[in-house]
């Protein structure tokens, strides 16, 4: 499964190189393995609709957190004073957040009536920033 993983994921990120483009191949791995794992019997080539709006969803907020953490990881691991257990549960804890946030804020906008475009995914972004900067910011240093 990691080998169609990576296969896939040659394919969606062909040609990225800079750390932004970094962060999105990330986003793209975790998310699909992420579904693949939750439903083995899967075919990753032919998923269902919910299942192709799932990884959809979660490359989207892994990517807006990945890019969180280009700009506030140095800072998180300088608050967690060297303890790598304490740095990744809050890595683990803010992604969930900001997964569970982008889904909240995607579901809004649709009962909305918004089209989920580039224009309202980057509103969305920018917004979970803000949010996760507020929540999580003392754990800065």
């Amino acid at each position: 499964m990691e080998d169609v993983v990576d296969a896939l994921v040659d394919a969606i990120c062909a040609n990225d190189t800079t750390l932004d483009d970094g962060a999105g191949r990330v986003a793209v791995n975790v998310a699909l393995s992420e579904v693949l794992g939750d439903h083995p019997d899967l075919d990753p080539l032919v998923m269902p609709a919910e299942h192709t709006r799932e990884v959809w969803l979660r490359t989207l907020a892994y990517h807006v957190f990945e890019d969180i953490m280009l700009d506030l990881g140095p800072s998180l691991q300088s608050g967690a004073k060297g303890d790598a257990g304490l740095l990744n549960d809050r890595r683990f804890e803010i992604r969930g957040f900001v997964r569970e946030c982008y889904r909240e804020q995607l579901e809004a906008a649709e009962a909305q009536g918004r089209s989920l475009d580039r224009g309202t995914c980057d509103s969305i972004a920018r917004h979970l920033t803000g949010l996760v900067l507020d929540v999580y910011g003392e754990w800065a240093e």
